[in-house]
């Protein structure tokens, strides 16, 4: 729990955050994307030891048509150009994401030119043979609405199931998104 109140023997109450969250950690909330550290290193948890502290940044997207993507992605889905530069002699660079969030997601063109020692895995790399990328939001149906007023084709419409409510929509390169929307505290039992 952020910010929670910590007593020790002695001490005077103070404020304490968790550890960051560890590949492998649990905790006994189901939300919380933490599985145990000790599975994965000698040392455990806490400091102790390794683990993969670490926030994701980047989700690279494979795209046919990097100028058609930010176009796509910026004026129909209302995300940000967050990234666009081209170094002298290089490729060009753009990245988008939703308004003041991380991560970001990365437009990579099909075929683009990478360092040797990746040319061999990508290769494989080809638009829409991802899974979707999942996105939650407050309000799926409101958001699906908006979106599909703008152009965008959605696969699924938004569906009700008992861990929310879901929607998947598809860029023009088949890359899949799915708006996700948590149940309310009252609808679980």
């Amino acid at each position: 729990m952020r910010g929670s109140i910590v007593r020790g023997e002695g001490e005077e109450s103070k404020t304490r955050s968790p550890p960051p969250v560890r590949v492998g950690e649990t905790t006994e909330r189901t939300t919380d994307a933490r599985m145990s550290s000790r599975s994965y290193t000698e040392g455990g948890v806490d400091g102790e030891g390794c683990g993969v502290d670490a926030i994701v940044q980047q989700v690279t997207l494979v795209v046919k048509d990097q100028t058609a993507a930010l176009d796509f992605y910026v004026q129909k889905v209302s995300f940000e150009k967050k990234t666009d530069f081209t170094p002298p002699g290089g490729r060009r660079w753009v990245t988008v994401g939703p308004r003041g969030q991380n991560p970001e997601f990365a437009l990579f063109p099909l075929g683009s030119p990478v360092n040797p020692e990746q040319k061999m895995w990508a290769q494989q790399w080809v638009p829409g043979k991802a899974p979707p990328t999942v996105l939650r939001v407050k309000d799926c149906k409101a958001i699906y609405e908006e979106l599909r007023a703008r152009g965008v084709e959605f696969l699924q419409p938004p569906v009700e199931y008992a861990w929310g409510t879901s929607a998947t929509f598809v860029d023009p390169d088949g890359n899949l998104f799915s708006l996700n929307q948590p149940p309310s505290q009252q609808s679980w039992p």
